[in-house]
């Protein structure tokens, strides 16, 4: 019943309502909790949908996402600072951060359409991708990354360790070195490397990556072959390891499960959503003009193929004047985007990501929209809460690359055939 057309404009048009009421008036802490409510109503009502189509895919996404949402909880309702950083927090741009990411909520209710689960989707062999593929996963996972790891070093960034290109490039060949494998031999390989892949990034203070690895796996082949009960206890132990290791990894020497560690204000979430709050103060207070949001925007797009060195700090803006005004990285997607496109720019992205989301179950054959929209799945943990450059980036790229594998191989195949009738 939730997915009718007419059911989810009902449902959207009470969200708007309350959206744009509460958009007119004060950000008061009364005001602040049925703001916060409403989210987590949206965020419930996804819940509910997945659960009902039986779509466990999208409901452990949602479930992630939704670790944002609670972030304003601990501030209208248990009186707590929302993160360590305060410099740049102000209660009324709390509340304006939780209506943008209100309003991409709500875009993205009303244009998914969640659909029960398909046979999975087989595709065509294809040797020479899948080693050419496997043969880059294995550069980035030895010289991506160099020094000492957080074990020598003792907390995460206080090492001398380099960063020779980013790795999570291995993350974009990984699908495609599965989706070309021909045997569980080389399954079996692909699955070893990449396992030691993320047993590295994590050895460096990483954990995304293992999350997005696993992602990967779990969107093209482990969803099909796993029951519920075992789909559950398996993502509640790897929460249990990221957060288990984001605890571990801030000094090594001293680590404990204390209250401390677990303290409302010191956890991805958190931070991540103080620097959201850190991008509008940017905004409200002069440091990000009209010239320079149109600027941001346009790098914005520049940077898929511009090297950041060439453009202007606002190419990026979660390292705008991190200098000055510290923040403990990422951010909220919808956020960016309303800084850099306003408000239709925050509901095309839940457009957008509401018609990715839907086609992962609607795909019929393996194609280059697949393999993006299973990157975009995986990538979800990088360009929702850290910079949504990803979405164009490294998933367009992993699509595109898939799509220049499969032509080559099928032209050697021509190539081959032509020379043996020749013969």
């Amino acid at each position: 019943m939730l997915e009718n057309r007419y059911i989810k404009i009902i449902v959207t048009s009470v969200f708007l309502i309350i959206l744009i009421i509460l958009s007119g008036s004060n950000p008061t802490q009364v005001n602040g909790r049925i703001l916060t409510l409403s989210l987590i109503g949206v965020n419930l009502l996804l819940f509910i949908r997945c659960i009902l189509k039986g779509n466990l895919s999208l409901l452990v996404l949602f479930l992630f996402m939704s670790t944002y949402s609670i972030v304003p909880i601990f501030y209208y309702y248990l009186d707590l600072q929302i993160s360590f950083y305060i410099q740049c927090f102000e209660e009324s741009l709390l509340f304006f951060t939780t209506q943008i990411l209100f309003l991409f909520y709500i875009s993205l209710y009303l244009f998914l359409k969640v659909q029960e689960p398909k046979e999975k989707i087989i595709s065509k062999p294809n040797n020479l991708g899948y080693y050419i593929s496997l043969f880059f996963i294995l550069i980035i996972t030895i010289f991506s990354i160099r020094g000492e790891t957080i074990l020598s070093s003792g907390a995460y960034l206080s090492g001398e360790a380099q960063t020779y290109f980013p790795p999570e490039y291995a993350i974009m060949f990984i699908p495609l070195a599965f989706v070309f494998s021909s045997t569980n031999i080389q399954r079996l390989i692909l699955y070893i490397i990449s396992l030691i892949f993320s047993i590295k990034y994590m050895l460096y203070g990483g954990r995304v990556a293992l999350v997005q690895v696993f992602l990967v796996f779990y969107i093209l082949n482990f969803r099909y072959i796993w029951s519920v009960k075992k789909t559950v206890f398996i993502f509640c132990v790897l929460g249990i390891v990221v957060l288990s290791w984001g605890l571990f990894r801030k000094d090594i020497t001293a680590f404990s499960l204390s209250s401390e560690l677990f303290g409302f204000n010191s956890d991805n979430a958190s931070d991540v959503y103080y620097a959201s709050i850190r991008t509008l103060y940017f905004i409200e207070h002069g440091m990000l003009n009209i010239n320079d949001r149109i600027q941001a925007a346009l790098e914005f797009v520049g940077s898929v193929i511009v090297p950041r060195s060439l453009l202007s700090p606002l190419a990026n803006l979660s390292t705008y004047l991190k200098e000055s005004y510290p923040v403990g990285g990422g951010g909220l997607a919808p956020v960016y985007i309303y800084t850099m496109y306003s408000y239709p720019g925050v509901i095309l992205l839940g457009y957008f990501i509401g018609k990715i989301f839907s086609f992962i179950e609607r795909a019929e054959k393996m194609s280059s929209i697949y393999i993006y929209s299973v990157l975009v799945i995986a990538m979800t943990p990088r360009w929702f809460a850290y910079y949504p450059i990803q979405l164009i980036k490294l998933c367009l790229i992993g699509a595109i690359l898939y799509y220049a594998l499969n032509s080559l191989n099928y032209y050697l195949l021509i190539s081959l055939k032509k020379r043996k009738y020749a013969t």
